[in-house]
């Protein structure tokens, strides 16, 4: 499902009733955040999601429940320091995090 580009400040809660059949999802170039939309961790079954060019800066625990996300794209959005919840998934194979405000990365 792609939603590029239209401005979106939330999404709404109706977007959960996709699992557990949506798989990847776009949102790039919106105006979600400072929050990661926590409607998003219902759709357990995802395995791509980008979020490109938001305003998102800060990622829950909630997206733990994300255990089939293996692609994340969260590319210039507000994010000052490395989303450990996303790092420990256990499916993640590319996480992007490209033109953020991270300036420090602990490693331990």
């Amino acid at each position: 499902v792609e939603f590029v580009g239209k401005v979106l400040s939330s999404l709404p809660q109706e977007l959960a009733l996709l699992s557990p059949s949506l798989i990847e999802l776009n949102l790039c170039n919106n105006r979600l955040g400072p929050e990661f939309p926590t409607v998003i961790c219902t759709l357990t079954s995802l395995r791509k999601l980008d979020l490109q060019g938001n305003k998102i800066t800060t990622v829950g625990p909630h997206v733990s429940s994300l255990k089939a996300l293996e692609e994340v794209k969260m590319d210039t959005n507000g994010l000052k320091e490395l989303p450990t919840q996303l790092t420990s998934l256990p499916a993640i194979k590319e996480l992007s995090l490209s033109y953020n405000a991270i300036t420090s990365i602990d490693i331990n």
